[in-house]
């Protein structure tokens, strides 16, 4: 999207995941999924969904994060 337009990378297939790095509300939006490429939303194809605060929380754990264990 170098220059305002969008270009097929590649076709999704049923099952794929991504990490979804920002949002643009543009071309009935864009879902940045990094290295410059995006998703287009679609409802009846693309289901975004947020991890639940539990599972946000396990994940600080993981990372030791959740009780200052972090290196600064």
């Amino acid at each position: 999207m170098d220059d305002g337009k969008l270009t097929k990378v590649r076709e999704l297939k049923a099952g794929d995941e991504f990490r979804v790095y920002r949002y643009i509300d543009q071309d009935r939006g864009l879902y940045g999924v990094g290295s410059g490429m995006f998703v287009q939303k679609d409802s009846t194809k693309i289901v975004y969904e947020t991890p639940s605060k539990k599972n946000l929380r396990l994940i600080k754990i993981m990372h030791g994060e959740e009780y200052g264990l972090t290196n600064q």
